[in-house]
């Protein structure tokens, strides 16, 4: 009789570890979830921040194409006035409004300049600044991703012990459970 309860205790306290075991194991898995969860918000995030970069590229080439295109005009339009104006030398007659025009088209040649400088320095800050974020992102992804990489070994060998005790708490029951048919085999021919 003492057998038995000795028995069963070691039943119980076999079957207490083997729950408590499924129970740490559940508890991995969810934590694993949640980082997977993190990790797609992470590679999410670094998306985002590439496409408004693209975008930011994309706005940036437009912007100079519309200026490269008004200082052509402009450029072409000065050529004509070039060409009139030597016409005019060879002719007896100055044209005075021609070095008027001129000169408006030297300003607008030197405003359009000037202003594809300004643009060009801005976007050059802003694209500046979208990379030192993208960098960061990055740089921040590359840590948490050794960080879990690390936590994953962790959370691995903790598993790894885990299987341990549960496969010794199966032999223990499993011993236990024979020594309990033993008794009750001894209990029924008694």
């Amino acid at each position: 009789m003492k057998d038995k309860d000795t028995d069963l205790a070691r039943l119980s306290t076999a079957l207490r570890t083997g729950e408590e075991t499924l129970h740490a194991l559940h508890e991995v898995l969810h934590q694993k979830d949640q980082e997977i969860q993190r990790l797609e918000a992470l590679c999410a995030s670094s998306r985002e921040s590439w496409q408004q970069r693209n975008q930011t590229l994309l706005l940036t080439l437009k912007e100079k194409e519309a200026l490269v295109t008004a200082v052509q005009g402009a450029l072409s339009s000065s050529n004509k006035d070039v060409e009139a104006l030597a016409n005019s030398f060879t002719s007896s007659d100055f044209a005075p409004g021609l070095l008027q025009r001129i000169q408006e088209k030297e300003d607008l040649l030197a405003q359009a300049l000037a202003e594809q400088e300004r643009l060009q320095a801005q976007w050059q800050r802003h694209l500046q600044v979208m990379e030192e974020a993208a960098a960061n992102r990055e740089k921040e992804l590359q840590e948490r991703l050794c960080r879990h990489s690390q936590e994953a070994q962790e959370r691995a060998q903790e598993m790894e012990k885990l299987r341990r005790r549960l496969a010794k708490a199966e032999e223990e029951l499993a011993t236990g459970a024979a020594a309990l048919q033993e008794c009750r085999l001894e209990l029924a021919r008694l």
